[in-house]
């Protein structure tokens, strides 16, 4: 489609907006970014919840160094669109906490946006999200993120995130769901071939380790 949309000179009146995981620049003979500079307005999304080995254990199948090496290729896009022709679609993951710090600092490197959410939870059984950690284990993590960055979208998306009421104060049913979150996580874990890994990214801080090796299933 877009090939078509380049050959026929219809492609200077459309805007594209993807959100992607990156993970593919081409497809057969077509190269992605061989087709984008001949559109009306380009902007890319691209998903990422941390780097190295933590992203690739929140999004099972990526590939740190190509999705980075995908990233980089497409940087051209913001000389062309602006700066948000290419950007960071940032999920914050309860993982991914370990990663912001360098998240940022690439970001920084790169001189790129960033676009910044949490993941969802509609009850205590969704261990990804950040706020299933308690207060007392969680704001120690975040102080070390907002020390690091200081300002700006990072420092206000975790900033938003402390001031938000974490699982243990919202739910009732607080440790049903954790037991629930961490026997769905365990069996994906189990089938991914990624047993062990949560727990190795939760050691970085040995209070949340311990407190997620408590959590019966």
């Amino acid at each position: 489609i877009m090939k078509h949309l380049v050959d026929t000179g219809q492609s200077k009146n459309v805007t594209i907006r993807y959100n992607t995981n990156l993970s593919r620049i081409t497809y057969k003979e077509h190269k992605l970014y061989d087709y984008l500079p001949y559109f009306k307005d380009v902007q890319m999304c691209a998903s990422i919840d941390g780097t190295g080995e933590i992203v690739e254990y929140v999004r099972h199948g990526i590939k740190w160094d190509s999705w980075l090496y995908n990233f980089k290729k497409g940087l051209f896009l913001n000389d062309i669109y602006g700066s948000y022709g290419i950007t960071f679609d940032l999920t914050i993951t309860s993982p991914g906490l370990f990663s912001l710090k360098d998240l940022y600092d690439l970001s920084q490197e790169l001189n790129v946006n960033t676009l910044i959410k949490t993941t969802f939870a509609f009850d205590s059984s969704i261990v990804m999200s950040p706020l299933m950690i308690p207060r007392p284990i969680l704001e120690p993590i975040l102080d070390d993120v907002l020390e690091h960055v200081k300002t700006g979208i990072y420092y206000d998306a975790v900033l938003d995130l402390k001031n938000k009421k974490t699982f243990e104060e919202e739910y009732k049913n607080y440790q049903y769901g954790l037991s629930n979150g961490k026997k769905r996580i365990y069996e994906i874990d189990k089938h991914r071939g990624d047993l062990g890994k949560i727990e190795k990214i939760f050691s970085q801080y040995p209070p949340l380790l311990e407190f997620w090796n408590n959590i019966k299933i």
